[in-house]
This record gives structure tokens, C-alpha cells and sequence, in this order.
């Protein structure tokens, strides 16, 4: 089973790249952090969530718990799971 890792990151980034702009983390890096239109990604978190895909808000990993655009995007599943939960997405 291949995992998802730098090749699922790079996969889930260039899949969504018409729907969020998109930041690596470091060389070796297991999350993704897009960054969608508007300022909140609590709403994109909700429907995802219904679809089954769970991400993490921006506001979660803030001090102060405020309003964010961004979602973390963990990449160390397999990648026939990244690709069937951006699909989802």
C-alpha cells in the first residue's frame, strides 16, 4: 500500500489547486495547509465533514481561536484515501 507523504501532498495539491492556493510545509512534511476565498474555513470544514472528510480549521491551530481562511490537510493516509477524500471534497 503506498502512503501519501510528499507524493499525496503534491497529488492533493495539484488536484486542488483551482480550489484553494495552497502552502508546502517543509521537505518531509505530512500536512497541507490551504488557504480558501473568504475569510472563514469553518463553513468548508462543515460540508466536509458531512462528506466524510475530516480536515482542520486555521482558527483551531490559532492562539486566539479567531476567524481563518486556512484548512490543514493531513497527507499521511494512502493515497487511493487522499484521492477518493479530495474527490469528495
Amino acid at each position: 500500500m503506498l502512503f501519501g507523504g510528499v507524493a499525496g501532498r503534491r497529488g492533493i495539491e495539484k488536484r486542488m489547486r483551482h480550489q484553494a492556493s495552497t502552502k508546502r510545509c517543509k521537505a518531509g512534511g505530512l500536512a497541507l495547509w490551504a488557504k480558501l476565498p473568504g475569510d472563514d474555513s469553518a463553513p468548508f470544514a462543515a460540508e466536509a465533514a458531512e462528506r466524510g472528510v475530516a480536515v482542520l480549521t486555521g482558527s483551531a491551530c490559532r492562539a486566539d481561536r479567531g476567524v481563518d481562511p486556512h484548512l490543514r490537510l493531513c497527507c499521511d493516509r494512502p493515497v487511493s484515501l487522499l484521492e477518493e477524500a479530495v474527490d469528495r471534497l
